[in-house]
């Protein structure tokens, strides 16, 4: 433990100890030890007193560096601060001044009792006088910098230096001119009146700087003092306050545009204060209210309020004063200067201070007078209107309010239901007019379909409620209790987007559900009718099989008994006769088979599959004629279909490819498949003769049609794929040209429909 540990720890209230020598070192006494009192032979010697016979201490401090002095320890032993700092000022014996920076804390026991004094001691005077000046000023928050009398730094603060764009630059010793070379003379005289003693200060100017761009400064500069009272330089303080210029321009921009925007604004513009007042009021309000400025300087809007609208403005006025809004906006009615009434559409707005206190209110005031008047107009047009509903005689249109009271009836419902419409009008709900098992079934369905109870008037305007017109049948009653059918639509009537009434709109379709009835004994004639076609079918075609066959087996026997005859023509062309009758037999059994097709007979068939067997059935036709085959489809593809029928579609469009393929290219054929909503769609697409279907498009899927003079080609394909893809709910569809191929899409419903 050194000595300097051993005295800390020491409670000799009469101790009193200094280390090193002269102006510099620790110091460390008891509480009740004066400071002032310390005996250092080395201090006395640099003061210049004979240690022999030293002076009185406090003879040798300035007395008011000893009162501040004093004061401080006072402060310290009283429990307001733990620590202290002063600057004392003792007389040398040759009638200068030394300065001497004093720092100092208290040390307390555990009853927080103060038992001793420790601290340091530094010259701050002589060949270090400005050194505590330059400490402050390199420590300091702000832009400061400290100069000698030629204008060279001696001190920077790091802020300085950053509002400057100084960093990295050694400062020190060189000359603020050379650092800012685009300083002007002004700033140079200023300088020098400053080394004379003056000060210098403004709170904003533009200093350019050499790259153009501008600095917006708040500065001062001052002369520093050496411990002689002689001028060593000047202090500068600058404040850069370009942000804040930048923000008062922005503002300025904003009031003036403001401003203009108050005074020219196509609607009324007011300031009005917590009580009231028009503060400032813009050119249109005045044409509004037909009041001068000045006349509306001595008013409040409470006295241009129409007496019914006044309670409802004020109590959103003080909403606003007591916070619980920040805005309002309201119709209401203004008095005339003249008398008149003017109607208003009125959004107020607050401003308020950075404590959240109200300034003043904005109120923007828009003239609704006119529009007024034309909804007065359109009132009076509507109730006019009543005869224009009432000429609708045989139309039923009932109005009602949101509760369902019947508010219009016009007479095509009094010709309708034998009321009149005295005697419903503001006393009844359509429920009276009504089936109640049909509202209450109905009801049940839309509470299922919803998720909530519908009962009662609300079945009829559940959806018109929800944004939708509702179009259904009901059955109405008359006045005389009959019963009778009518195709019903309910919307509902609005006003400001607000549903104000419902409008049901009934028409008699007596005679529609008459027609109805009509054409389904039409239709179940004609089905009769093409049942017995279809039995007809069939037994033409069992007959004619039958002479079909009995004529082939005919022509055999005369081949084997007179084989002499086989190559005679007519024999020849009997027996080709013979072989078309038998197509055309066979030919006219598919069809008749295709029409009986019943929904039973479809499953979920997958497609690919069956592509890929007709492709092997045609294989050797395919490699004859240099047809490439492309099958896209994906596995899991299925459609509804007759397997048969399936089957003969694929194999008849893959056929056709292969016969009217062209002899002069490479040829091809594409399969793929698609989705679109319930159907897979199968496209297949070739590049071979294609079809003229401005010719031929008509007759294309005709029986017996052919277009490109094969001698094999029967005519019936196409016309059986047709009927095919029809009977299992499909369409087919082709796109072709002529030389250049064809595609035919077919629409097969998928398995999920």
């Amino acid at each position: 433990m050194n000595q300097f540990e051993q005295l800390f720890q020491s409670n000799n209230a009469n101790t009193l100890w200094t280390s090193s020598s002269g102006f510099e070192g620790f110091w460390y006494c008891s509480i009740n030890c004066h400071i002032a009192a310390w005996q250092n032979p080395d201090f006395l010697q640099e003061l210049g007193y004979d240690t022999a016979t030293p002076p009185d201490w406090l003879s040798i401090i300035e007395q008011e560096d000893l009162a501040d002095w004093t004061h401080r320890l006072a402060d310290c032993m009283a429990g307001n601060n733990d620590t202290f700092e002063a600057f004392i000022r003792y007389k040398h014996i040759k009638g200068n001044q030394v300065q001497v920076c004093i720092k100092g804390t208290i040390i307390k026991d555990n009853q927080e009792k103060p038992v001793q004094w420790m601290g340091t001691y530094q010259n701050v005077s002589g060949k270090n006088e400005n050194d505590g000046m330059r400490i402050f000023v390199e420590q300091s928050p702000t832009a400061m910098a400290m100069f000698d009398n030629s204008l060279r730094y001696i001190a920077a603060s790091p802020k300085w230096q950053t509002d400057y764009h100084l960093e990295g630059l050694e400062l020190i010793g060189k000359s603020h001119y050379e650092i800012f070379p685009e300083i002007g003379e002004n700033w140079k005289q200023i300088h020098q009146e400053c080394l004379n003693g003056a000060t210098h200060r403004k709170e904003e100017e533009a200093f350019l700087r050499q790259d153009g761009s501008v600095q917006w400064l708040k500065w001062e500069v001052k002369p520093w003092y050496d411990v002689y009272g002689t001028i060593g330089g000047i202090i500068m303080y600058t404040e850069e306050i370009s942000v804040k210029k930048e923000a008062e321009e922005k503002l300025r921009i904003s009031e003036e545009t403001f401003r203009g925007s108050f005074e020219y604004a196509a609607v009324g513009m007011a300031r009005i204060d917590v009580k009231g007042h028009w503060l400032t009021v813009n050119q249109k309000l005045c044409e509004i209210l037909g009041y001068s400025r000045q006349e509306l300087d001595a008013l409040t809007f409470q006295d241009l309020t129409h007496p019914d609208d006044l309670d409802a403005d004020l109590t959103l006025f003080q909403e606003v004063l007591d916070g619980i809004r920040d805005n309002y906006q309201m119709e209401k009615r203004y008095i005339h200067r003249s008398g008149s009434t003017v109607y208003a559409i009125l959004a107020v707005s607050v401003v308020r201070d950075l404590y959240g206190h109200v300034l003043y209110f904005v109120s923007q005031v828009i003239d609704i007078t006119y529009l007024k008047k034309i909804e007065q107009q359109l009132s009076e047009a509507l109730q006019n209107n009543q005869g224009i509903l009432d000429a609708s005689t045989q139309v039923a249109i009932i109005g009602t309010d949101t509760k369902g009271i019947i508010t219009t009836f016009n007479k095509g419902a009094e010709n309708m239901l034998g009321y009149t419409a005295s005697e419903v009008l503001y006393k009844l709900t359509p429920e009276l007019i009504h089936v109640a098992d049909e509202v209450i079934t109905r009801g049940k369905h839309l509470s299922e379909l919803y998720g909530e109870s519908v009962e009662g008037f609300d079945v009829f305007v559940f959806h018109a409620k929800n944004g939708s017109s509702d179009t259904r049948q009901w059955t109405y009653i008359h006045k005389d209790g009959s019963h009778f059918p009518v195709l019903l639509t309910v919307t509902a009537v609005k006003r400001k987007g607000d549903i104000i009434g419902y409008l049901g709109v009934a028409t008699d379709i007596r005679l529609l559900k008459q027609a109805e009835e009509e054409v389904k004994e039409l239709l179940f004639f004609t089905q009769e009718q093409n049942d017995k076609l279809r039995n007809f079918a069939h037994i033409v075609a069992h007959n004619l099989r039958s002479h079909s066959s009995g004529i082939a087996i005919l022509l055999e026997m005369l081949k084997q008994d007179y084989p002499e005859l086989v190559n005679e023509p007519i024999l020849t062309l009997l027996h080709t006769a013979s072989n078309n009758l038998n197509e055309t037999i066979k030919s006219l059994s598919e069809i008749v088979e295709i029409n009986n097709i019943i929904k039973e007979k479809m499953h979920p068939l997958a497609v690919k599959p069956l592509v890929d067997k007709a492709i092997q059935q045609i294989g050797i036709e395919m490699f004859y004629n240099r047809i490439t085959f492309h099958n896209h489809i994906a596995p899991h593809i299925k459609v509804m279909a007759v397997p048969a029928y399936l089957e003969s579609i694929i194999l008849n469009l893959v056929t056709n490819a292969v016969k009217y393929s062209s002899p002069t290219k490479e040829s091809f054929l594409h399969i793929e498949a698609y989705q679109e909503e319930k159907y897979w769609i199968l496209v297949f697409q070739d590049n071979g003769l294609g079809i003229n279907l401005e010719l031929h498009g008509r007759k294309l899927f005709g029986m017996y049609k052919t277009f490109h003079g094969n001698n094999d080609a029967r005519g019936i394909g196409l016309f059986m794929t047709k009927n095919q893809v029809e009977a299992m709910g499909g369409k087919i569809e082709v796109e072709s040209q002529e030389g250049v191929g064809t595609t035919f899409k077919i629409y097969l419903k998928n398995e999920e429909n």
